[in-house]
This record gives C-alpha cells, structure tokens and sequence, in this order.
C-alpha cells in the first residue's frame, strides 16, 4: 500500500513539473491568431481483440481524444479533430498531428494488490508488473514538412491508467511545444 501511495504522489509530482513547466505557450502570431493544430487519432485496435481489451482500450482512447486536445487549447493553440489525414487542408500556421496509439494496457490489479501485500523490494517489482502502461506515437507535419524531428514513442508506467495519458499527453504537449517555439522564434 506504502508502495501505491509513494508512486501516486511521485506520478503527481512528475506531472506537475511536466504540464506546467515555462515555455509550453503557443507563440505568438504578429496578427494576434493562433497555431492551428489539427490532430488525426488512431486507436489501432486489432479486429480480433478480446472484448475485454477492446472495451479497455476504446476506454483510453476516448479518455486520450478528449485529453490531449483540451490541454493543447489550454496553452493556446487552436485544436481540431479530423476523422481523416485527407481531410487536412495546409495552409501558414496550419499543423496536422497525428497520435498512434502502439500499444496500450491498462495493468492488473491482482499484480498490484499481491505486490502491497508482499512488500519491499519484492512487491515494488510485482507492483511495477501490474502498472498501466502507454505507448503513443506521434508527428507534427506542416506546409514545409515534418516539424518535429523524430516520431516520439512514448512509454510510461503508472498504476493509474488516466495518469498515465494524462503524462503521455504532457509529454506531447512539451515536445509540439519546444519544437513550434524552434519554429517560430524571433
């Protein structure tokens, strides 16, 4: 139990410094508009997938397509949904993002539970078996092309599933961030 409660406040913590940290605003456009983000998710869900998984992961995935764009407008960007990539119409100031989901579980709670009762050393490890876990991948492409560099897989851990996009989502929101303000730096 010890062991739950120190990773919640670390995972609290760790949030905290990624989503509020300096530098994460949209620039700013002389004209006073905003960056306009445009994002294409995808859920890849295998056709044969356990019901159980399917209905875990359209969970997140629903939890993820109303998180992530929710927090790029809270740091100023103007955010879309699109169904599809052809939809996107470039433009100056126009971005298309798309967010694949690779991989997606949302852990077990009987590792969680065996791993407090253990204890120690032993139990963390169990516990750390049980944990949530996320791999998303994601690009930002304009008029020019790729705008950030690499496509970015992201994996992190936390019992917590919604803590865990909501970090993944943090992650995404630093890494558009930095490269837009590259971008546009004065």
């Amino acid at each position: 139990m010890r062991t739950s409660i120190v990773a919640l406040i670390v995972s609290v913590m760790a949030l905290s410094v990624i989503a509020c940290g300096p530098g994460l605003k949209a620039p700013k456009m002389a004209d006073g508009s905003k960056i306009g983000l445009f994002i294409v998710f995808d859920r890849n869900i295998s056709a044969d997938a356990e019901p159980d998984k399917l209905a875990q992961r359209t969970q997140m995935s629903e939890y993820l397509e109303a998180d992530l764009p929710k927090l790029l407008t809270k740091y100023d960007y103007d955010v879309q949904t699109l169904a599809n990539a052809a939809d996107f119409v470039p433009g100056p100031n126009k971005y298309l993002m798309t967010a694949r989901v690779l991989s997606y579980s949302a852990g077990s709670k009987g590792a969680r539970i065996a791993g407090a009762l253990m204890g120690g050393w032993g139990g963390q490890i169990a516990g750390d078996k049980g944990a949530a876990f996320l791999d998303l991948e994601y690009k930002v492409v304009g008029e020019k092309g790729k705008v950030v560099g690499n496509d970015i897989n992201l994996r992190t851990t936390d019992p917590n599933w919604q803590v865990v996009v909501r970090m993944v989502d943090s992650a995404v929101l630093k890494g558009t961030s930095k490269a837009m303000q590259k971008l546009y730096k004065k």
